[in-house]
């Protein structure tokens, strides 16, 4: 089992990298400026994730208003020529965000358990680290959930197989 929450997928994919790229630009979003109300996301069509394509690098976020503050993945891509097709290389991980939010809940978590430390009050040391374990688990769970969705779509999007996935 993975402990963290990053995940590193190999797509191969017989597009050339102009088809994937133009596929990257038709079915997810072009930027990071604007940001749609949820309202609209209700009435309208909206693609889930946006993107930056730079060269044979691109970088795919989910769409702010589609997710919370544990489901704020970033998806990094690297497009390489093979002799066989393309091979697409992806890295998904938690935004620094939502880290750094993560690391000042476990050390708020750790300060509450060394001061039951000190104090001698053994019995309410399980609280504070059943917290950090609860946050934890609930972290791990909603990634795993948006990085399988992600994995699907991106394989969709690319027409492709993943070759591995650590």
């Amino acid at each position: 089992m993975k402990f963290l929450p990053i995940e590193n997928i190999v797509y191969k994919t017989h597009l050339t990298e102009d088809e994937v790229k133009k596929r990257l630009s038709e079915n997810v979003k072009i930027g990071f400026i604007f940001h749609e109300s949820i309202f609209l996301h209700i009435f309208l069509e909206m693609k889930p994730y946006e993107v930056k394509i730079t060269g044979q690098h691109f970088k795919i976020t989910r769409d702010i208003a589609e997710s919370n503050i544990f489901l704020l993945e970033q998806i990094r891509g690297v497009i390489t020529n093979d002799f066989d097709g393309l091979t697409i290389k992806v890295k998904m991980r938690r935004r620094i965000f939502s880290i750094v939010i993560s690391y000042i809940w476990y050390i708020f978590c750790g300060y509450l358990g060394i001061k039951c430390l000190i104090g001698g009050d053994y019995t309410k040391l399980f609280i504070p680290f059943g917290m950090i374990l609860f946050f934890y688990v609930l972290t791990m769970i909603v990634f795993k959930i948006g990085s399988k969705k992600a994995k699907k779509d991106l394989a969709e999007i690319f027409q492709a197989e993943i070759l591995e996935s650590k």
